[in-house]
C-alpha cells in the first residue's frame, strides 16, 4: 500500500531543506544590513501577554527583548543553537 510518504529519502531531504534555510537566513540577513532598516529608533519595552519585545518606530518591526539580561535576543539563531521552549 502507498502512503505518499518517501521514508527512505526523508533524511537526505529534511537536511537539504535545512541548509537551504541557514542559506536564505544568511542572504536575507546581508540584504537586510546593506539595503533594510537599520532599527535605530526603537520603542521602549513593552510586555504584553507574557511576551517582551521592542518595536521599530520606522518599520515595525519587532524585537524580542529578556528582562533577565537587559538586552534584545538576537533576530536570527545561530543553525543548531538550542532555543528555550516555553
Amino acid at each position: 500500500m502507498y502512503s505518499g510518504f518517501d521514508f527512505e529519502n526523508f533524511d537526505v531531504r529534511n537536511q537539504e531543506m535545512r541548509t537551504e534555510g541557514a542559506v536564505m537566513r544568511a542572504v536575507t540577513s546581508t540584504l537586510d544590513f546593506f539595503f533594510g532598516c537599520h532599527h535605530r529608533h526603537l520603542s521602549r519595552v513593552f510586555t504584553i501577554d507574557r511576551q517582551t519585545y521592542r518595536v521599530c518606530c520606522d518599520c515595525g518591526a519587532k524585537f524580542e527583548y529578556s528582562l533577565d539580561s537587559m538586552r534584545m535576543e538576537p533576530r536570527f539563531r545561530a543553525f543548531g543553537a538550542p532555543q528555550a521552549i516555553m
